[in-house]
């Protein structure tokens, strides 16, 4: 699920493997030196009217990517990236567009990987826990 975050756009990265990831990719970016370094810099650089989550949701909405009042999920967002990167003409821009594309989709598996480790975990811990309680009496 998408969170909103206080500058007014979305953070998709809710796994906590991705913010020990987050000093490789900044030492990364930097690089790059054209690159904006943050979001609020790439959105005063960027050309367009989307400059917030409610106007990126409508944008996409109008587009046809994005059903009106439907959740996120990687696996979506990977998918209307995949679909934008069918209709570019740039092959630079588009293997980019797919490289993110396919970033969210292992995203999603990570999560959901998580998702059922954390849930069997707690089944687990409550018949182990049930076990030593019968051994007990």
């Amino acid at each position: 699920m998408v969170t909103p975050d206080p500058g007014g756009g979305a953070d998709v990265a809710s796994s906590s493997h991705l913010s020990s990831q987050d000093n490789t990719q900044s030492q990364t970016r930097s690089h790059r030196q054209s690159s904006p370094s943050s979001k609020e810099d790439a959105l005063h650089l960027a050309n367009g009217t989307v400059n917030q989550l409610s106007k990126a949701r409508t944008h996409l909405a109008a587009k046809g990517y994005l059903a009106q009042g439907t959740d996120t999920s990687y696996l979506g967002l990977a998918l209307i990236l995949f679909q934008m990167a069918t209709e570019t003409k740039l092959p630079l821009l588009a293997d980019n567009i797919k490289s993110v594309a396919f970033l969210l989709a292992a995203l999603s598996i990570d999560s959901f990987a998580d998702q059922l480790f954390n849930t069997d975990e707690n089944k687990l811990n409550v018949v182990i826990e049930s076990l030593a309680l019968m051994q007990l009496a």
